[in-house]
C-alpha cells in the first residue's frame, strides 16, 4: 500500500480499529493507532509510525 500518495480517509470507529489492527497484524514493526475525531463527529483516522516511532502518514 502507497500510503503518501493518497489524502486520509475517515472511517466510522469500528472500521478503523479493525483496518488498524489488521494493517498491524500484516506489519508488526510498525505502530498503526486510531485517532477518533475530537469534533465528535464519529469519524476517525489511522495514524501510521514507523518502528522508531516516528510519525509517517495518516491514512
Amino acid at each position: 500500500m502507497t500510503l503518501l500518495n493518497q489524502p486520509a480517509k475517515l472511517f466510522e470507529p469500528a472500521e478503523a480499529e479493525l483496518i488498524a489492527a489488521d494493517m498491524q497484524s500484516e506489519d508488526p514493526e510498525w505502530t498503526y493507532t486510531v485517532r477518533h475525531d475530537p469534533t465528535r463527529r464519529g469519524y476517525s483516522l489511522i495514524d501510521v509510525f514507523d518502528e522508531d516511532g516516528e510519525f509517517v502518514a495518516t491514512v
